[in-house]
């Protein structure tokens, strides 16, 4: 059966969606090699002929085979009662570590230090978000929020977010295949 020819729009939603496939691998720092991936990888508890068998003192014990301690008092005294997570959940740790307003590279900036809990977490975006626009109202434009997103999503591991009011709002695909800021490099005279 022939293939039928894809419309214009067709294709430039196909290159938008490649585009923005280009731009997450290159924000996550992936390159486009080829070589073992990690499930061609030897687990490190295989036998290889040049090692021989592993070592079992440097193999983590099975707790199903461990006799229990009775003078271990780590266990919860009433077996209902749960040990306490030491592991801080990301609602209790500060989704925005700051935002401070700033003359930066091309212009006005607000510049936005993530907290860990949201370099982890996008779904954490919308609560962020609400956040930096109730510390910072005049940062509440579409603009700001698809630079934000984008951030968000494709440049966590930067150290701040430099979010420039003076962007255009653009679609949030121009706004990616942008590196998250679209429009000119610089603030436009006047403002």
């Amino acid at each position: 059966m022939p293939t039928r020819p894809r419309s214009r729009g067709q294709v430039a939603l196909l290159l938008v969606a490649i585009g923005t496939l280009v731009i997450a691998l290159s924000f996550a720092g992936m390159r486009f090699t080829s070589g073992p991936s990690p499930v061609d990888a030897p687990s490190p508890t295989a036998t290889s002929p040049a090692t021989g068998p592993p070592d079992p003192s440097t193999q983590t014990p099975d707790p199903s085979t461990q006799t229990p301690d009775p003078t271990d008092s780590s266990e919860p005294a009433d077996p209902t009662t749960r040990a306490s997570d030491p592991t801080p959940s990301p609602q209790a740790e500060a989704l925005l570590a700051g935002a401070t307003w700033a003359r930066a590279d091309g212009g006005r900036s607000l510049m936005v230090s993530p907290g860990a809990a949201l370099r982890g977490d996008t779904d954490l975006l919308d609560a962020a978000w609400q956040e930096l626009i109730t510390a910072h109202p005049e940062a509440n434009t579409d603009s700001m929020f698809n630079q934000f997103r984008c951030h968000a999503q494709y440049a966590a591991s930067k150290t701040t977010w430099n979010l420039e009011p003076w962007r255009p709002a653009t679609p949030y695909a121009q706004t990616v295949l942008a590196l998250c800021n679209p429009g000119p490099a610089v603030e436009p005279s006047g403002t």
